[in-house]
This record gives C-alpha cells, sequence and structure tokens, in this order.
C-alpha cells in the first residue's frame, strides 16, 4: 500500500498519496480506509459495527487507526514502528 501526499491537490484518498514525516498518518478517514483496502465506505462502516476494525470519534469525524488497518491487512510487526 502507498499512500503520498500532493499539497497541490484536495484531500481525498486517491493512488499514490504520500504521508510527510511518517509511513502511515496516526489515524484514517473511513474513506481513506475503504480506499486503501479496496472496499467500499459502507463495508468499512459495516466491519467497525461488526467489532472486525476499530474506530475512533473525534467530535463527528470517524477515524481507523492506521494500526488497525495494517493488522487487518496482514502487515506484520505493526506496533513495532
Amino acid at each position: 500500500m502507498s499512500l503520498e501526499h500532493d499539497p497541490g491537490r484536495g484531500t481525498k484518498a486517491r493512488p499514490g498519496r504520500k504521508w510527510p514525516g511518517r509511513k502511515w498518518p496516526l489515524l484514517l478517514s473511513v474513506r481513506e480506509v475503504a480506499f486503501e483496502l479496496g472496499l467500499s465506505t459502507r463495508r468499512i462502516y459495516q466491519m467497525i459495527a461488526a467489532g472486525e476494525l476499530d474506530m475512533v470519534k473525534i467530535g463527528k469525524a470517524s477515524r481507523v487507526p492506521s494500526a488497525a488497518v495494517r493488522r487487518l491487512a496482514g502487515e506484520p510487526d505493526v506496533d513495532a514502528e
């Protein structure tokens, strides 16, 4: 999975997005998680409701810890970084 940041464009998840300063941000939006996993946002919300994926609420915003996404994707040593 590759996330690259392009400051000249909006914050929508898209191929090639980079995150400056680290490999993954601490929290991802549901839309970004759906993009990275190749799933719909509806499916991500279903996984959150079923307890398959962690979620943090910040005000009205729903965010998913990047460690939870990486665990789900099967990346080794997620907590080592």
